[in-house]
């Protein structure tokens, strides 16, 4: 099967309005109560015999727009993990429900909860042969390693040199941020510092990067606070 489907970034047609104007706070928060309404509707075409690839893809979507929408605004914890989990058995093909599965161990970490981020990684498959399942699920094991403090072990899952594993580009962002506070972290600043510096090649880029170190699910990680204080705040969140 083709990983394309499961590609995070491809928007579904019909669904373009999920993307219109800047990811800004407000835009998001304005988009939860219409996010939540197509969330029903997917929800009821998957639970329909005979949900297609194309049923999945669309529900998968709305599910991740609805969980940033949600996290701008005043979301608790069980809540996030009542959709994860009701979207998990939803979900017929095993690619969707292991994406949605690596997003609770995201959702585990950003709690502090280490064991149930285990617990949650041991109901992955280990390899899927599918570059996008696969690379999702190096991102699910960077990020507990990362709490764990284990850089050597985050180094390991998303490689010391950007190529050395193979990735879907939809996650090589968030994984080179893994390896640049792994490498800082190490001692190895001038490779993270070399590192950062081609993230932050670009205004928009440099955007990109405020908004993932600082988004929810980040936050706790305190991801590549050094290097970007030695690159003079480049990228960090205006107040």
């Amino acid at each position: 099967m083709s990983g394309a489907v499961y590609d995070p970034t491809a928007v579904p047609p019909g669904l373009e309005w999920v993307r219109s104007g800047p990811p800004t706070t407000e835009n998001l928060a304005a988009r939860a109560a219409p996010l939540r309404e197509e969330w029903r509707r997917a929800r009821a075409r998957l639970a329909r015999p005979g949900a297609d690839l194309v049923d999945q893809q669309r529900a998968y979507y709305v599910l991740n727009a609805l969980l940033n929408a949600i996290d701008v605004g005043s979301s608790t914890p069980f809540e996030r993990r009542a959709l994860l989990e009701t979207a998990r058995e939803l979900f017929a093909d095993a690619g969707f429900a292991q994406l949605v599965t690596c997003r609770m161990v995201s959702e585990a970490v950003a709690e502090n909860d280490a064991v149930a981020a285990e617990q949650w990684l041991a109901r992955c498959a280990a390899v899927t042969r599918v570059l996008e399942l696969d690379t999702a699920l190096a991102a699910a094991r960077a990020r507990l390693a990362l709490l764990r403090a284990d850089w050597e072990s985050v180094l390991a899952v998303v490689g010391a040199r950007p190529g050395d594993v193979p990735f879907a580009s939809a996650w090589q962002p968030i994984l080179a941020l893994f390896r640049v506070h792994a490498h800082d972290r190490l001692g190895h600043v001038a490779q993270a510092d070399a590192e950062l510096r081609g993230l932050l090649s670009s205004e928009h880029a440099r955007e990109w990067v405020r908004a993932a170190v600082s988004a929810r699910t980040n936050a706790n990680l305190a991801l590549c606070a050094a290097p970007l204080a030695r690159a003079g705040g480049a990228a960090r969140t205006p107040r």
